[in-house]
């Protein structure tokens, strides 16, 4: 059990390393590439690359030290499982594979960290061994796949330049589409979203490491590194696949009452918020936003574990109600986590948020694209409003809370990543590369009225009894469209039909040429010196066949 505090100590001396090594290779405007060839075959070079710069250095120190406060976390948490052995060495394989990604431009070293990712969060959401665990580790995996083949793709187009190096080389058209899949699947964007909130099976420090700075922003770090080199039109489509899911997820977060996945959900919506931004073009303040949420989400993780972890396993919203007039301390650090997420002036939050939307609002894109966006940022404060809300809702206490106690590592944990959500926004603001926005008085009250419409329309349209009773079959309606329930139907109806085709696939081929095939070669083992007219037969039915697929094709592709 102590090894975890071990191998946690030597991960933040390493990420503070990198931390001072970014900043001075920030200062100086330095990078830093290393390469070595491991194998040429036929003219294509096998080459490992490590590429060193602030940025890579910068995010590796802040998964590192993530990684630290949650081994801490996990010594309490996990107090008392069979298997936290191979917990811990599952962690280290994980943070392992993301470092692995960060440091390597090349496709064929990022597949190596990427698969590791894939495969080790589908052993960890697996962990607790239950039918909901099994289906949702299938979910989960099934769906990164599909990111991988467009990372295998891009491999094999790739192996005509004889190098994997996509830094060296100008993409193609279709390159970057299959690019575009690989970051879409990994960081959970629309169609692909299911898998993220069904992942919160998992432990929860390993939800938060996941959803604060590993599996589900690699797509994003994807994208910071290679924005210069994909086009505009790509670009485009990305806003419009990123707001979606940012608008998803808010209406899906208003409307859920589990605790971890209203967290789950949170994470979706600000990956729309930055893989948008970064369709934008704005790589650093997309950059700044990454390193200041994995902070504070980390942190609601850490929140919501300790209720779980106190409250017997409960993670219904309802019945938290009023649970800061009993542990006040802790539900002070969560609100402070939750004023983070929605941009509260003046937290690490704000400092990125308050930048991104006056840069978006001067920005000249799609105006459709930055009202989704904005009415995306209303929905974000509204359920931070919302739970907050029921936090201080002492007169509809449902739930006799045993308070068990926190241990001494989660509340060590908790307290100094609080610190360090506060503070940090304000020292990473340096990083950020912006230039003054020019702004009207009215731009910049208007996204003070965000704020205020938004309390508004969490005050009245969701609390209020006569507001329940008049948009009552508005709330049913957008409740089941938005559930989680109904991705889980697209997905379930997508496997039978794949599974329809497979089996018609299999008995047609077995049927019409399969039959045919076997009849012929036996015919001919069998019986070599009978008339040559039953071989003639078959190989007059094979032949037909073949010509009515060969109409049918030529039909179809003229």
């Amino acid at each position: 059990m102590y090894g975890l505090i071990i191998y946690g100590m030597n991960l933040f001396l390493m990420g503070m390393f990198f931390m001072l090594m970014g900043m001075y290779m920030y200062m100086y405007k330095m990078m830093l590439i290393m390469e070595w060839t491991i194998l040429v075959l036929s003219g294509m070079k096998f080459n490992y690359m490590i590429y060193l710069d602030y940025m890579g250095l910068m995010y590796m120190s802040v998964v590192l030290i993530i990684s630290f406060f949650i081994m801490l976390y996990s010594m309490d948490y996990m107090e008392g499982d069979m298997y936290i052995s191979r917990f811990k060495y599952l962690l280290l394989l994980f943070i392992f594979s993301m470092c692995l990604m960060i440091l390597s431009p090349s496709i064929l070293s990022i597949l190596l960290g990427w698969d590791g990712l894939g495969l080790i969060s589908y052993c960890l959401v697996i962990y607790y061994q239950n039918k909901n665990a099994y289906n949702s580790g299938m979910l989960t995996i099934l769906c990164n796949r599909l990111g991988d083949v467009g990372l295998l793709m891009l491999i094999s187009m790739n192996s005509f330049l004889g190098s994997w190096n996509l830094m060296l080389y100008s993409m193609s058209l279709m390159m970057m589409i299959f690019m575009l899949i690989a970051m879409i699947t990994k960081s959970a964007q629309l169609p692909f979203s299911a898998w993220l909130p069904a992942a919160m099976t998992a432990p929860t420090p390993i939800s938060s490491l996941v959803h604060s700075s590993t599996l589900v922003t690699a797509g994003v770090y994807l994208l910071i590194r290679y924005n210069k080199f994909i086009l505009v039109e790509v670009k485009s489509y990305i806003i419009i696949i990123s707001s979606l899911t940012m608008f998803m997820a808010g209406l899906m977060a208003n409307y859920e009452y589990n605790l971890k996945k209203i967290i789950a959900l949170s994470t979706l919506s600000q990956l729309g918020f930055m893989m948008s931004i970064l369709g934008m073009g704005l790589v650093s303040l997309g950059f700044y936003h990454l390193l200041i949420h994995a902070f504070f989400k980390s942190l609601m993780f850490m929140c919501v574990g300790g209720y779980i972890h106190t409250s017997l396993g409960n993670q219904d919203l309802r019945k938290f109600k009023g649970v800061l007039n009993m542990t006040p301390l802790k539900s002070i650090v969560f609100i402070f986590s939750f004023f983070n997420l929605s941009g509260f002036p003046f937290f690490s939050g704000f400092y990125s948020k308050d930048l991104i939307l006056e840069f978006m609002m001067v920005s000249d894109i799609n105006k459709l694209m930055i009202y989704i966006l904005m009415i995306s940022t209303i929905l974000t404060v509204n359920y931070t409003i919302r739970v907050i809300k029921l936090f201080f809702n002492f007169n509809m206490m449902v739930f006799s809370y045993q308070y068990m106690g926190d241990g001494k590592f989660m509340i060590f944990c908790k307290f100094i990543m609080m610190l360090l959500v506060i503070f940090l926004g304000y020292v990473y603001l340096n990083l950020v590369n912006y230039y003054i926005c020019m702004m009207t008085i009215m731009d910049k009250v208007s996204l003070m009225m965000l704020y205020m419409l938004s309390w508004v329309i969490s005050s009245s349209f969701f609390y209020s009894q006569k507001s329940k009773m008049n948009f009552k079959y508005l709330e049913f309606i957008m409740s089941m469209f938005y559930s989680i329930f109904f991705f889980k139907v697209i997905y379930l109806n997508f496997l039978k039909f794949m599974l329809m085709y497979d089996k018609f696939n299999e008995k047609w081929l077995d049927k019409m040429l399969g039959v045919n095939f076997k009849k012929m070669f036996y015919l001919q083992k069998l019986y070599p010196y009978m008339n040559n007219w039953v071989y003639s037969i078959h190989m007059m039915k094979l032949m037909k066949l073949y010509s009515i697929l060969l109409m049918y094709f030529l039909f179809m592709y003229n």
